[in-house]
């Protein structure tokens, strides 16, 4: 019966993986190493499912109903499906997955001896070396991580994270100008750019380059600037939600808005410090007065010293 099952579920797997692309069959594998390499690890972790579940966004909530998905065909299809819709899933996947693994709860050390087993039993594997990358980044080890991560890359040329990790190593390694096109490279593949064009713009201003500083900073606040796209569809509050009085959506949806407004703070008077840099005081007063004015009036000596008088 279980041999059936496996014929069953090949002949599937084969079919399918005929109507994929080149990009899409290799997120599948990508994907695949990735849970494995989790599934292998499990008894070591000291995170529950409970952490695991009580993801940062959406898609994290599915990837811990995915990860523990016994039913062999109904996870394929979901991890397909996602492929399909999203051209950077494996890019989640690898994200979210390297978050649990290595959280503040586990100590990475006790994974070195299980990660050098794994990459001689499954060499093709990028995501361990993406792992072994992110623990020498912990033992601030740059050199070596990024030696790492270029192997990852070398496997698994579509996942944005290892590029922009590699970029992040690089930084520390003080070679800010391949940081920016390790970044550049990470844009390729991944759907969210907000990170990336402010390591770029941190990066340009360890060049001195200010203006293409500014001009990342500025593609970056327009992209905050713009309306975020609401849930439109009306759903009614479960019962649990009634008996509590809570809106989960409401909670999720201020304090989506509470980082949002946080980060607006940071790239205000991040981008004002570039134009006071570039020798440009009245745009830089403008931006570290918006800075303020969201932050509740918490002022600066920059702000008494080259801006009184310019509200």
């Amino acid at each position: 019966m279980k041999n059936l099952l496996l014929i069953v579920l090949l002949l599937i797997t084969s079919c399918q993986k005929n109507s994929l692309t080149r990009r899409e069959e290799r997120s599948l594998g990508i994907i695949q190493d990735a849970l494995q390499t989790y599934t292998f690890l499990l008894p070591k972790l000291e995170v529950k499912d409970s952490l695991l579940i009580k993801s940062y966004n959406e898609e994290g909530l599915k990837l811990a109903q995915l990860v523990h998905q016994t039913d062999t065909i109904k996870r394929y299809n979901y991890v397909l499906t996602q492929i399909k819709q999203q051209p950077d899933y494996a890019n989640i996947i690898c994200s979210d997955l390297a978050e649990i693994i290595l959280s503040g709860r586990n100590n990475a050390k006790n994974f070195t001896g299980e990660l050098t087993k794994l990459s001689q039993q499954h060499p093709n594997s990028g995501f361990v070396y993406y792992l072994q990358a992110l623990i020498l980044r912990k033992e601030k080890q740059y050199a070596q991580a990024v030696n790492q991560v270029d192997k990852a890359i070398s496997h698994d040329k579509y996942v944005g994270e290892y590029y922009e990790t590699k970029g992040r190593m690089l930084e520390k390694l003080g070679q800010p100008m391949q940081a920016i096109q390790s970044y550049d490279s990470a844009g390729q593949y991944m759907s969210a750019q907000h990170n990336l064009l402010y390591r770029k713009a941190i990066a340009y201003d360890q060049l001195d380059m200010h203006q293409q500083a500014i001009q990342n900073m500025t593609q970056l606040i327009d992209l905050m600037e713009e309306p975020h796209r609401e849930d439109t569809e009306n759903k009614e509050e479960s019962q649990s939600d009634r008996q509590f009085g809570i809106n989960q959506r409401q909670i999720a949806k201020f304090n989506r808005e509470f980082d949002i407004n946080f980060a607006k703070i940071l790239y205000y008077n991040t981008r004002g410090d570039f134009y006071f840099k570039n020798h440009d005081t009245d745009k830089a007063c403008k931006d570290w007065l918006k800075a303020r004015q969201l932050s509740g009036n918490v002022t600066s000596e920059y702000i008494e010293k080259y801006c009184t008088g310019k509200e």
